[in-house]
């Protein structure tokens, strides 16, 4: 891991960005009213995690955000192997940071039930992305950024 220090810490913060971001700017293009689109906006990372970075947004629909939340990682547990399968990506520490940077720990079970050496880049990538995220957002431009995007 201390090889590639650099590499799982940029991926880390690219994947926290794109997903509040990304979650951001397609509530906002489906038309979700303010309020349940930045419940949304943490949809890639824990609950525990979500619930203040939705908080921080301004929206009280927490029930929205773990839903969101839930939703997310079941889909990421069933379809991310696939994708990445399809997409040809068999290193491991590829495989395990991205499962972990967009469907959080239901992901990482998944992936770490049929691919044992992806569990240490899924575990770290789980932590740090939260992590990252919930720092993002106590950024003033970069919430405001979120607000702006989501109405």
């Amino acid at each position: 891991m201390k090889r590639h220090f650099f590499e799982i810490i940029g991926s880390c913060f690219i994947g926290a960005t794109f997903g509040l971001f990304s979650s951001a700017y397609l509530a906002s293009w489906l038309g979700v009213p303010a309020l349940l689109s930045r419940a949304v906006v943490a949809r890639s990372v824990t609950v525990a995690l979500a619930l203040p970075i939705s908080t921080a947004l301004g929206t009280d629909a927490l029930a929205v955000t773990a839903t969101s939340v839930m939703l997310t990682g079941l889909l990421g547990a069933a379809f991310a192997q696939v994708v990445l399968d399809k997409l040809k990506f068999k290193d491991p520490i590829v495989r395990g940071m991205a499962v972990a940077a967009s469907a959080h720990g239901l992901g990482t079970a998944a992936l770490a039930a049929k691919e044992p050496e992806a569990l240490p880049y899924c575990a770290l990538a789980y932590a740090v992305v939260g992590i990252i995220s919930t720092l993002l957002v106590q950024v003033p431009w970069v919430r405001l950024a979120l607000l702006s995007i989501t109405g």
